[in-house]
């Protein structure tokens, strides 16, 4: 058996001209993005670019509609990573897809986030069940870790399993999911300190991962 290892954001800008009651200001060249701030129309793309750029981003989208899947990282889009893996399995190359971000070191409440996927190839309902079983001990033992609590878990039909961990000889903690849809075989986790699992940014990110339908 093979193992397979950004609502609405508003922004406001004050200004402050300082000038003597004395001095006639000298005319401002308008700035046609702030003109459209000013009128409500700036879009959302052109304030993620703002935001980005005064490293005020907070949440990046990841949307790639020909894998059927869109999540949502709680943190600036400079901090996501994108990796492509090929693996020999059993005599067969094995693509993994990855989105990451390594946020030691940074002011975030957790420690890490990550979404690998890759073509599994349809399965039948035991077929499936040996899939997440199989993921699950790859976990476990490449982590040395305890399995905590584990539990199905259906995304609007789509069947998965929730996971946390406890890493041996560590204060780390893990929370996972796995979602299985029309071939392909997603897994996301976050890595945390412990006491410190049920902080808003994981539930944000595990819970923001959908099912698209390819558009």
């Amino acid at each position: 058996m093979k193992t397979f290892q950004i609502t609405g954001i508003c922004t406001l800008f004050l200004i402050l001209f300082t000038t003597s009651c004395n001095e006639t200001p000298e005319p401002v060249e308008s700035d046609p993005f702030f003109d459209k701030l000013h009128e409500g129309e700036a879009t959302k793309e052109e304030l993620d670019s703002l935001m980005e750029a005064h490293g005020m981003q907070t949440n990046y989208l990841v949307k790639v509609p020909k894998d059927h899947f869109e999540i949502i990282f709680p943190v600036s889009k400079k901090y996501v990573e994108k990796e492509t893996e090929k693996q020999l399995i059993d005599g067969e190359e094995i693509t993994t897809y990855e989105y990451k971000a390594n946020m030691q070191g940074k002011e975030d409440e957790n420690l890490a986030y990550q979404l690998t996927y890759n073509y599994v190839g349809q399965k039948t309902e035991k077929e499936l069940k040996r899939l997440f079983d199989d993921q699950r001990e790859y976990w476990l033992s490449a982590a040395n870790a305890k399995l905590e609590y584990e539990y199905v878990k259906d995304l609007n039909g789509v069947p998965g399993r929730e996971l946390y961990l406890s890493i041996d000889d560590s204060n780390l903690k893990t929370s996972n999911r796995m979602y299985y849809d029309k071939g392909v075989f997603y897994r996301l986790v976050v890595v945390t300190p412990e006491g410190n699992l049920f902080n808003k940014s994981i539930k944000a990110f595990l819970d923001s991962f959908k099912i698209t339908d390819g558009k």
